[in-house]
């Protein structure tokens, strides 16, 4: 419903951390990292509660993630969640590390919006080193 406070502090029952690794496959966007190649993490934080301890929204996260990846073939070794965050490892520079998390971030909010009616999950985009 919108505006259900409830949901942003989080559910106490959800598993705290979830690591998301690739398994060597570019079909899902999440794979191994070509060795040789910097590789950068990005992390979008909560602005209030832990909204990733909601199942399917942490769902929708990782799979966006995946999507944007297998999309603009960035290739991705691990996606890490927590209630009130989401980290991303890329192969790429900080620009592209940006890049992606500005996406993730856009994609997420307007799904997050649409749901639950609060337009501002994300904070300010953390990383990119």
């Amino acid at each position: 419903a919108p505006g259900d406070r409830r949901l942003l502090r989080g559910h106490h029952d959800a598993p705290r951390r979830h690591v998301h690794r690739g398994r060597g496959t570019r079909a899902a966007g999440v794979g191994p990292i070509t060795p040789g190649h910097s590789t950068t993490r990005v992390t979008l934080r909560a602005k209030i509660g832990e909204p990733l301890n909601d199942e399917a929204f942490r769902r929708m996260v990782i799979a966006t993630a995946e999507a944007i990846a297998e999309r603009t073939g960035i290739p991705v070794s691990d996606i890490e969640t927590t209630g009130d965050s989401v980290s991303v490892t890329i192969q790429g520079d900080r620009l592209a590390a940006i890049g992606f998390a500005a996406e993730l971030r856009k994609l997420t909010t307007r799904w997050y919006e649409g749901k639950f009616g609060v337009a501002d999950v994300w904070g300010a985009v953390e990383g990119g080193e």
